[in-house]
């Protein structure tokens, strides 16, 4: 869905801003509620779709932060899309 893949984008976005810890990871500092702003999504929609990428293993979401596991697979996955 367009939704899946506008959470993909902003968090891919989002990672580039950052510097990877030393386990290749990397943590996003927002709450759900606001990466659904900046996808222009609703807060549920954009809870089933994080959840959809919780599930292939490639980001663990926590009160505070979204960890991503694997930048790589999700930027294959995003790539797949254009």
């Amino acid at each position: 869905s367009s939704a899946y893949y506008r959470i993909l984008f902003e968090v891919v976005n989002e990672c580039s801003f950052l510097t990877a810890k030393r386990d290749g990871s990397y943590q996003i500092h927002m709450h759900g509620y606001e990466l659904a702003e900046c996808a222009g999504l609703s807060r549920e929609t954009t809870s089933r779709e994080l959840k959809k990428l919780k599930e292939n293993k490639w980001i663990k979401i926590s009160r505070r932060f979204i960890t991503v596991k694997d930048l790589e697979k999700l930027k294959i996955e995003l790539d797949s899309k254009i």
